[in-house]
């Protein structure tokens, strides 16, 4: 083999790995997974939920709720629909925000696991502490699986 030719077969190696290592530092910068639930004091599945959070550079990119046995909501409450409506807003909510800024916000919670108050209102639907409080619980509890490098 010539001398250019090896030179660009090394040159090719070199540029997969450096993908290869960018991509698997991209995966551990974001898509982390928390969840937050207790039990159901009525019987059933826990009340909770599963989220899904991206990360880049120790600032939040997004926050999605993701499937779980969980229940988020019951049917019979009768504020869910006002938060089934206001949840897209309290997820982007979190956009923008540092890991330290939503680590350090405090969630007041009952013996049983029950959130009472949230300390950030800007991360609370009105009428839904409960639901506003399992959120957060469940993104603090990604985010303390974000490691900055």
């Amino acid at each position: 083999m010539s001398k250019l030719k090896r030179a660009l077969i090394c040159l090719a190696i070199c540029a997969v790995s450096v993908f290869i290592a960018a991509g698997f530092a991209a995966c551990t910068d974001g898509g982390l997974e928390g969840e937050y639930h207790y039990a159901n004091v009525w019987g059933g599945a826990d009340y909770g939920v599963k989220v899904s959070v991206v990360v880049e550079e120790g600032v939040i990119q997004s926050v999605e709720i993701v499937p779980s046995d969980y229940v988020e909501v019951t049917d019979s409450w009768d504020g869910k629909d006002a938060y089934l409506e206001s949840r897209d807003e309290l997820l982007a909510a979190y956009v923008g925000k540092t890991v330290d800024e939503v680590l350090a916000i405090e969630v007041t919670c009952g013996v049983d696991g029950t959130p009472s108050e949230v300390g950030d209102s800007d991360f609370l639907i009105s009428g839904a502490t409960n639901c506003s409080g399992r959120l957060l619980r469940a993104v603090q509890d990604a985010l303390r699986n974000y490691n900055a490098g």
